[in-house]
């Protein structure tokens, strides 16, 4: 029983951190719902105390509890001071309150969510890691981290930053090591519930976004889509990296689709906070974030922002993204770590690699459309954007809509000019990729949902008011 108040703490401590921040950045007590809040915290906490403990093992201090504690209070000590100051750390109940009573249909739709969320939750805690990716790279280096009390920085050693794959990012095992360090010893099974709460955040931000655009029964039944995709909630339960990346690129997308409905700039650098931390997640967070900064710019351009002022956001956007990713590209050029083989872009083979065109088309449909577990996912983003189509010079369906379209040729590209051509071969990776976008492609189909099973009016005829 002590093992589970312990693992309590594990995650209240870095969702406290998030809260913290949140609170400093969107102090407004009616901007976000108190759900919304907590997931947010929970990613922007957990993300911000695994660079603190980067920094620490940087530094070569001892990754032990009690340092991680200090250092962790000395980076809280003024964004805690601030809030108290202004009064912004609060939860207010009024919101948990005021809760319009359920539906017969919504209440069925809360209880197979229920039935995802638990087990997914019940996976995670039953079962160790078992997956080679998980056991070879994201778990072994934690447990070595562990057990060494630092990043292991000898790189003649034979677990210089803890093994396995060392050019990938540190956010994943290092908030395993702080558990690990609260708990005091090795569990590969307690560990898992960070995945658990990701998917309970994931699930929590998307429904949130499509309740601002929505009535709650769409929002409810998207959210039920989204938690049915075989392969989202199997990658829930199995320590990969990319499942945690899935979750803070979806939101920051969303946070960034939210900036260009309000116009507000808190929500904008919160784009940027999850953007930033999704590059410290994976390495494939970087070209994330360069989608959210393309799409960011395609909204300046079609909404006509004064070039001064769209220059200065997009820079504040990069330097906020910065603040995760620069400590380990600085600590990477130090260190001298090269990059994977598999990374490395081959301009000089644009021209000749033209016979993988046909090859990547045809993973890409058959992996999205037959075999690659996502249902019929892509079949109804089909079908509804066809239907769908001449609203798409209407922003919220416009954005949604490019950003799955970037993506696609984004990942494409980088299986043409990489050696990541060979992982689509044998099919290792097409899935764990398309994992990133498929709450982006739920998405667009949720907010379209509404609009074709109750259409607007023809012009003319009077507007019905639509049940909330």
């Amino acid at each position: 029983m002590i093992d589970y108040f312990k693992l309590f703490f594990a995650i209240l401590y870095p969702t406290f951190i998030g809260f913290v921040f949140l609170s400093v950045f969107i102090p407004r007590k009616d901007v976000l719902s108190n759900m919304e809040k907590l997931a947010l915290s929970f990613l922007i906490g957990s993300g911000g105390l695994s660079l603190v403990i980067f920094l620490l093992g940087a530094c070569k201090i001892k990754l032990i509890l009690v340092n991680i504690l200090i250092g962790s209070a000395i980076i809280l000590a003024p964004p805690l001071y601030l809030s108290l100051k202004n009064k912004t750390l609060t939860i207010t109940a009024s919101s948990w309150i005021k809760i319009k009573k359920f539906t017969w249909f919504e209440l069925i739709l809360l209880a197979l969510i229920f039935i995802r969320v638990s087990f997914v939750l019940f996976e995670n805690l039953s079962k160790p890691v078992i997956s080679v990716d998980a056991f070879a790279n994201w778990s072994l280096r934690a447990k070595a981290f562990f057990f060494d009390s630092g990043l292991l920085l000898n790189q003649k050693g034979a677990f210089f930053l803890g093994g396995g794959a060392v050019f990938y990012p540190l956010n994943i095992p290092l908030v395993e090591t702080w558990i690990f360090n609260v708990l005091g010893y090795w569990n590969d099974e307690l560990i898992k519930i960070i995945f658990g709460l990701f998917f309970l955040a994931l699930i929590t931000i998307f429904y949130s976004a499509i309740r601002r655009v929505s009535a709650r029964p769409v929002a409810l039944f998207s959210t039920y889509l989204l938690t049915t995709l075989p392969l989202l909630v199997h990658h829930a339960t199995i320590e990969y990296a990319d499942f945690p990346l899935s979750v803070y690129f979806t939101a920051s997308a969303l946070f960034l689709l939210n900036y260009f409905d309000s116009k507000n700039n808190k929500y904008l650098y919160l784009s940027a906070i999850l953007a930033g931390i999704a590059a410290w997640t994976k390495t494939e967070g970087v070209p994330l974030l360069l989608i959210n900064l393309v799409v960011l710019g395609i909204f300046y351009i079609r909404s006509k922002q004064e070039l001064l002022a769209a220059a200065k956001n997009i820079f504040y956007y990069i330097l906020v993204a910065l603040i995760f990713k620069l400590p380990w590209s600085i600590f990477n050029w130090a260190y001298h770590i090269p990059k994977s083989i598999y990374q490395q872009i081959e301009y000089e083979k644009i021209f000749i690699n033209l016979d993988r065109l046909p090859v990547i088309l045809s993973y890409f449909y058959n992996k999205m459309f037959f075999y690659g577990h996502w249902n019929i996912a892509w079949f109804v983003f089909v079908v509804v954007l066809i239907l769908s189509f001449n609203r798409l010079k209407e922003a919220r369906f416009f954005y949604p809509f490019i950003y799955i379209l970037l993506f696609l040729l984004a990942f494409g590209t980088m299986y043409y000019i990489t050696e990541n051509y060979v992982w689509l071969l044998d099919g290792t990776t097409l899935n764990r990729n398309t994992l990133l976008i498929m709450p982006l492609v739920i998405f667009f189909i949720a907010i379209n949902l509404q609009d074709l099973l109750a259409p607007p009016p023809l012009s003319g005829q009077p507007k019905k008011k639509r049940k909330k």
